[in-house]
């Protein structure tokens, strides 16, 4: 399950997203953790923005403001619901020394969906590529670096990012009871600079990073951008010591 929320603007334009995922994965060697898993995502989107927090240009009366003067600027409709879909495919695998690697590719908004606040308008969402690819390596018994670059294509764009993790391990019983901190930072081209923590205790993952703004509009931002916190559980159908541990899941960096 992927639920995200997010608020911007003046005009708090929001986002709430709410899709359940399903994936497969195809062990392809006996001898060492080797997958190809094609997964699937897919859920019920809402966007809104509050028009009250916003200021029109016929609300400027001789060059002052009043949320009092009138405007000629309505809206029918200041919230959507709508359904989007995605699926993707990566083949993961580990090499000798326990370095670990994947490679993938995901395709969004297949559906093109509607996104308009007035449905009369044909206003879609673009289909998007995704290509991804990280590297794992030990440093040492309880230390490793983490290598991750991902590109994107959309509606003619292209974004590139990518990062460099160091991993700690605090406790180690196991590949998956660990308690475990990272650190890094990451890059997205010609946008943010983007400085990243997380923690990983046993079955359950929480992370927090900042956006510094780099691009063109740094002059008005002052380098400000905004921060970002994830929360993740794993294992939650799985039990210590029971049969769904003869058949390893795929091995995260």
């Amino acid at each position: 399950m992927q639920i995200t929320n997010d608020v911007a603007g003046d005009s708090k334009m929001g986002k709430t997203q709410f899709l359940p995922m399903l994936a497969f994965h195809k062990s392809l060697s006996v001898e060492r953790d080797s997958y190809l898993s094609l997964g699937f995502l897919g859920g019920a989107i809402q966007q809104r923005f509050d028009p009250t927090k916003l200021k029109f240009d016929d609300q400027f009366v001789n060059g002052a403001y009043s949320p009092t003067n009138p405007t000629r600027q309505t809206f029918s409709n200041t919230n959507v619901l709508y359904w989007d879909a995605a699926v993707g495919m990566k083949y993961s695998s580990e090499t000798a020394g326990d370095i670990r690697y994947y490679i993938g590719a995901a395709y969004f908004h297949f559906t093109q969906p509607k996104v308009a606040f007035d449905q009369t308008y044909d206003i879609r969402l673009n289909k998007k590529i995704v290509l991804n690819a990280g590297l794992s390596a030990p440093t040492s018994e309880t230390d490793r670096v983490i290598l991750y670059i991902d590109g994107f294509i959309q509606g003619g764009n292209r974004q590139g990012q990518g990062g460099l993790l160091y991993k700690h391990d605090i406790i180690q019983e196991d590949v998956d009871y660990t308690c475990s901190l990272s650190g890094g930072i990451m890059y997205r081209w010609n946008d943010a600079v983007i400085p990243a923590l997380k923690l990983d205790y046993y079955n359950w993952s929480v992370g927090i990073s900042y956006d510094a703004n780099v691009s063109k509009l740094r002059s008005a931002s002052k380098g400000r951008g905004g921060f970002e916190l994830t929360l993740s559980y794993s294992n939650f159908l799985n039990i210590r010591n029971s049969s769904l541990e003869k058949v390893r899941c795929p091995v995260s960096l």
